[in-house]
């Protein structure tokens, strides 16, 4: 171990070299970007300690990131770490209970603002079914109404069961159109999990929904390797293609299986810079 460890942070820190450029790392001319980190892929060091975290996220690069928990910190806490290591927050997921009532959708207003986002929402609906979409559809838009009133957007990040066969819609289609389809445009966007969406066609539903789509979190776990979005099977040129000609904003990478973060990170940041 202790001969790996120093290349590993060779590597680290030629990497944070590049997080001069505006967007930080992985970015290239033909893909703007901006790369952030999703910080939930760090959680055995931020559930440590949550400047460590940071600090890494950091030395590996990053300019953008979406925090997860802030753990043993406040929130006030956690982004004077964020200004330290000179970190932006982009967005911040919350959970499916929170949009229940009026005073738990105003304390995710309050901790989006302390953390300086644009975009506040959820990443998990416990369970998928006929009844259920039609509460999540109200919830949705009473929580966006409030949301966008407080100068911010809600979110909602798919996972695979919203991609059920939906019985009252067109050929094809699933409880996702049905939640895109019923909500209000101006106050309900969406953050894409690509590996997520592989249950269907993640460039058909970016273009299907233009404007709906402005965020995205770039993970494959189908690799050798874990999580080396190369050796998966999903063509990224094409899926980046099609989210900045809609409109993504931005590009978070996640990991869901942290064994191997920090080299699996730099690899997947090459090769994003490499895609032509």
């Amino acid at each position: 171990m202790k001969s790996i460890l120093p290349a590993i942070f060779c590597l680290i820190f030629a990497s944070s070299l590049l997080a001069q450029q505006s967007n930080g790392v992985g970015t290239t001319p033909d893909f703007r970007g901006p790369v952030g980190l999703q910080m939930y892929s760090l959680r055995d060091y931020v559930s440590v300690n949550a400047e460590l975290g940071l600090k890494l996220a950091h030395d590996l690069g990053f300019v953008y990131i979406e925090p997860s928990n802030s753990f043993n910190s406040t929130y006030e806490e956690y982004r004077a770490f964020m200004e330290k290591y000179k970190l932006k927050a982009i967005s911040k997921n919350f959970g499916y209970g929170d949009l229940l009532s009026d005073e738990k959708i105003d304390e995710m207003i309050a901790i989006g603002k302390t953390l300086g986002v644009k975009y506040i929402g959820i990443a998990w609906i416990p369970e998928m079914n006929d009844e259920k979409v039609e509460e999540v559809i109200r919830v949705f838009n009473h929580a966006g109404e409030r949301i966008h009133a407080a100068g911010l957007t809600f979110t909602f990040h798919n996972h695979g069961k919203e991609f059920t066969p939906w019985e009252g819609g067109k050929e094809g289609e699933t409880m996702f159109d049905r939640i895109v389809q019923e909500t209000n445009p101006e106050n309900v966007k969406f953050e894409m999990d690509v590996r997520w969406v592989t249950a269907g066609d993640p460039i058909a539903l970016l273009k299907k929904y233009p404007g709906r789509f402005v965020l995205m979190h770039v993970k494959c776990d189908s690799g050798k390797n874990g999580m080396l979005l190369e050796e998966g099977t999903i063509d990224w040129k094409a899926v980046f293609a099609a989210a900045q000609e809609i409109g993504v904003e931005a590009y978070f990478l996640e990991y869901d299986d942290v064994r191997n973060i920090i080299p699996n990170t730099i690899y997947n940041l090459r090769y994003l810079e490499s895609l032509k």
